[in-house]
């Protein structure tokens, strides 16, 4: 298993997948999801490289 930082591809994705579920739970769209992503990134000591979505 993959590891940076003391944090696991796995942790990662799970935090992900946490935000995406609290947003559908709250009848929220995709927004809090991208506001909530450089946020779950840092905390797993990863970066990403692309452009945002529009």
């Amino acid at each position: 298993m993959f590891t940076k930082a003391s944090a696991t591809k796995t942790q990662l994705l799970d935090d992900l997948y946490c935000s995406v579920v609290t947003s559908i739970d709250q009848g929220e769209k995709i927004m809090p999801v991208r506001k909530c992503f450089d946020e779950v990134v840092a905390k797993n000591g990863c970066s990403y490289i692309g452009k945002r979505g529009g």
